[in-house]
């Protein structure tokens, strides 16, 4: 994917560049992480992590963002929580769509479970 993109991603450091690509791809697969948990490994700038991904993400055209159900899934993994809890989350968000409408998805979904 880098080689495609290099021109793309040009003058920023090697590290940034991983971190972006790394962070775009969890995003793309529906695995969606928050950023925190690659800079953690790293020692990139967030701002600049967050401008090569999307250069990355409008280059490859990619669409919209993962669902609440992605967000609530992983939040809940970390935790250990049963799926009855998840579904009674993912349904309780579902309802309430058009008032989380702009919001964080991480925060809506933390706040459902």
């Amino acid at each position: 994917m880098l080689k495609k993109y290099f021109d793309l991603v040009a003058g920023f450091p090697p590290e940034v560049v991983a971190v972006a690509v790394l962070w775009t791809a969890a995003k793309a697969a529906g695995v969606p992480r928050p950023l925190e948990d690659f800079l953690k490994c790293s020692r990139a700038e967030e701002r600049r992590v967050r401008r090569v991904a999307w250069r990355l993400k409008e280059e490859m055209k990619l669409g919209g963002k993962p669902s609440i159900e992605d967000y609530v899934k992983t939040l809940a993994a970390r935790v250990n929580l049963p799926a009855s809890i998840v579904k009674a989350a993912v349904e309780l968000l579902e309802r309430n769509r058009r008032v989380l409408a702009g919001k964080n998805p991480w925060v809506s979904a933390a706040a459902a479970l």
